[in-house]
């Protein structure tokens, strides 16, 4: 078996998983694969061949198999987790109006809004009737309060509209949208592992300073790789007309003539060249990513008191990979 030290490529991980991981995709495939209507079976079938990383059903297993729970248990709750990430990529999708996600048409611009609006309460109804399948009504709460906090951060982040935020605001949306979800995979994981008290408030934790590490190196990304040199394509929150983490600090750190020029390059045409030039001239990204580390670095000591076995050392390995890649 690969090292989790060689964690990078995430097909290392894939590998470990493999048996796992197929199980679960057995579960997506029978979500997606509508009989009933030609066009759900159509978007779901683009939504296999346009599939992401799968991060949140590794978590989910990672967890669960680390604290002595099988396939049968973790599969389907890990495939209720990628149902109710991919449905709310779908709704922001139709939130942002964004053409393409990883380079790939959304299916808001391919099939229509209205199209990616029922396909992702199609995807919600679906994970949840993959937890009323268990019968533990924990995970259904868990995954229900998630659910709640991804609505309210994107209703916050509405609320505040493309203005000038605070960084306590950002931490706030980005804890809400995306750490609460990947929290919830790692909860459940060791929820139906039948973990003790201790082992699940500890996978909870860690979560969610992954999930903050984990977002915070992405919207530094969207900046730091704006020369190439990070493999990740640029200005898409800038675009969007969001404040993010790299932005806030840009602000707080310039002095009044840049913080001026920053508002008026935002409020007319928002030019990544002359944002850059600005955001060049303070420490900004570095302390993005300096954050970033903090929170990877707590993730890992959320993990302590667990066993040691080849699965915790993957999610030991994780919060490193997420603030070292470059896409």
């Amino acid at each position: 078996m690969p090292s989790p030290a060689a964690l990078s490529p995430l097909d290392t991980l894939r590998a470990h998983l493999a048996e796992d991981l197929h199980t679960v995709e057995a579960h997506l495939a029978r979500v997606l694969a509508n009989r009933r209507t030609e066009l759900t079976d159509d978007v779901g079938d683009y939504l296999q061949r346009t599939a992401g990383k799968r991060i949140r059903p590794i978590l989910t297993l990672l967890a669960a198999r680390g604290l002595g729970g099988t396939a049968t248990q973790a599969a389907p709750v890990a495939a209720a987790m990628e149902c109710v990430h991919v449905a709310s990529l779908l709704h922001d999708d139709v939130i942002d109006q964004a053409p393409l996600r990883h380079g790939a048409e959304t299916v808001s611009s391919r099939y229509g809004a209205d199209v990616a609006i029922l396909m992702g309460n199609y995807l919600y109804s679906h994970a949840f009737q993959l937890l009323l399948d268990t019968t533990d009504p924990r995970p259904l709460m868990i995954l229900t309060r998630a659910t709640a906090r991804m609505c309210e951060g994107e209703m916050f982040q509405i609320q505040i509209g493309q203005r000038t935020i605070a960084q306590d605001d950002y931490l706030r949306i980005i804890t809400d949208k995306t750490a609460h979800l990947i929290a919830a995979c790692t909860t459940l994981g060791a929820v139906v592992a039948e973990a003790d008290e201790a082992a699940v408030a500890a996978l909870t934790g860690f979560g969610l300073d992954l999930g903050i590490a984990y977002q915070i190196t992405d919207d530094a990304l969207d900046y730091a790789g704006a020369d190439g040199a990070w493999g990740k394509a640029s200005g898409i929150d800038l675009r969007e007309g969001k404040w993010t983490l790299p932005l806030i600090r840009t602000y707080e750190l310039a002095n009044q003539t840049d913080r001026d020029a920053l508002l008026q390059i935002w409020n007319n045409g928002r030019e990544l060249p002359a944002i850059l030039e600005i955001m060049g001239r303070y420490p900004s990204l570095e302390q993005c990513f300096a954050l970033a580390r903090q929170h990877a670095a707590a993730a890992v000591t959320h993990l302590a008191g667990l066993p040691r076995n080849s699965d915790i050392d993957f999610l030991r390995a994780l919060p490193d990979f997420v603030i070292s890649r470059t896409h």
